[in-house]
């Protein structure tokens, strides 16, 4: 398994723990028991779906959840999350609203784990930068650019 696998796997068997953390808190609740359900079936065709979609929501909030701050979890920007994919939002929504009923130290848990996403999301943009300065290097070392030729105006010592 490469770097990349490896750090999507980390993310999705964080989003996987938390569906199973609000599903504890509500075992009936029949919204996040879909809503795992359908996660699942999405990450089987596109493992790094949840990645793309709820990344750049952690990246954007980073501060708040570096600082463990609630707005993070109480603030609800219906514009933001709409640029998100509906799975995504509706997880958001849903750690939302049981954050709500959460004592201290379940928040605490909580912000460890949403701590553990961002951290997988950031190492997940930095392979991808990696690999496409790969990429970039290749198609140089293949096409070196052409030399630049000396202007008539420079002087030759």
């Amino acid at each position: 398994m490469n770097e990349r696998d490896k750090v999507v796997t980390k993310y999705n068997t964080g989003i996987t723990w938390l569906l199973d953390l609000l599903l504890k808190f509500d075992p009936r609740d029949v919204d996040t028991d879909r809503l795992k359900k359908r996660i699942t079936l999405a990450k089987t065709g596109d493992h790094e779906i949840l990645l793309k979609e709820a990344g750049p929501y952690l990246l954007k909030y980073r501060t708040y959840i570096d600082q463990r701050k609630a707005e993070f979890f109480l603030a609800n920007d219906p514009e933001e999350t709409a640029q998100m994919d509906e799975m995504a939002r509706n997880l958001f929504a849903k750690i939302r609203e049981y954050y709500k009923r959460m004592n201290t130290k379940e928040r605490s848990v909580l912000y460890g784990k949403v701590d553990d996403l961002l951290t997988a999301y950031i190492e997940y943009l930095a392979i991808l930068i990696a690999e496409e300065q790969a990429k970039n290097a290749a198609k140089l070392a293949k096409n070196p650019p052409a030399p630049v030729a000396k202007s008539a105006t420079t002087k030759s010592k």
